[in-house]
């Protein structure tokens, strides 16, 4: 098992074979769920810590996000943010459910006043390429849960209780976009069999497999 593991770590990324599934459900041979409901309803038996958020650059103007932080309208922050005479541009998205910001100085743009705070107070900064700011919401999991099939079969595998889908031997799928932590899974072999694991969840994985499967 240790030796499998450690292959598997070790071993480059290839192009995933035609019969191997892209996508959400990565290395899956057979997949019998539809990839964005089951991943939305898996939850871990024990959760783990939300994942680091990762390190931006630091931008001192120029067209960025404001994160909302607090339970302010956007049309306020957009009139508070609209009389700032170095405001490139600012408009509303389509769906009024973000807008878009262009200016040179960020932390004057944050020193604007906003009733008897400053923006500043209610939003943030986040230099993403969107520039745009949205109203909080459920945010999906940004882990991926690594599927082993330490068997010289394929595997039907299945995870709470619902089936997922088939995993080829000796191969790793990965399931991505779960919410952080540790998951029961179970492995049925072909002869009836069912072996059952524990999987915790990583960032960055990707489907493994020590050889071309035929």
């Amino acid at each position: 098992m240790l030796l499998f593991s450690a292959f598997l770590a070790s071993a480059a990324p290839l192009p995933l074979p035609p019969h191997v599934q892209a996508g959400p459900l990565e290395g899956f041979v057979a997949v019998w769920v539809d990839p964005k409901e089951v991943i939305a309803s898996l939850q871990p038996t024990q959760p783990g810590p939300e994942p680091e958020p990762p390190v931006q650059p630091v931008r001192t103007g120029g067209l960025a996000a404001l994160v909302l932080e607090q339970g302010v309208a956007l049309t306020e922050i957009v009139k508070a943010i609209e009389g700032d005479p170095d405001l490139v541009s600012v408009k509303l998205n389509d769906d009024r459910t973000g807008i878009l910001v262009n200016h040179p100085n960020f932390e004057a743009l944050l020193a604007r006043p906003l009733a008897d705070a400053t923006v500043g107070d209610v939003v943030s900064i986040d230099p993403v390429p969107t520039a745009i700011l949205r109203m909080p919401g459920p945010q999906a999991g940004s882990v991926d849960l690594p599927v082993e099939n330490i068997a010289s079969a394929r595997a039907v595998v299945s995870i709470g209780g619902v089936e997922i889908g088939e995993v080829g031997p000796y191969a790793r799928a990965v399931i991505h976009g779960v919410a952080p932590g540790t998951y029961s899974l179970e492995f049925r072999m072909p002869n009836g069999y069912v072996r059952k694991a524990k999987a915790v969840t990583a960032p960055g994985l990707s489907y493994a497999a020590p050889y071309r499967m035929r």
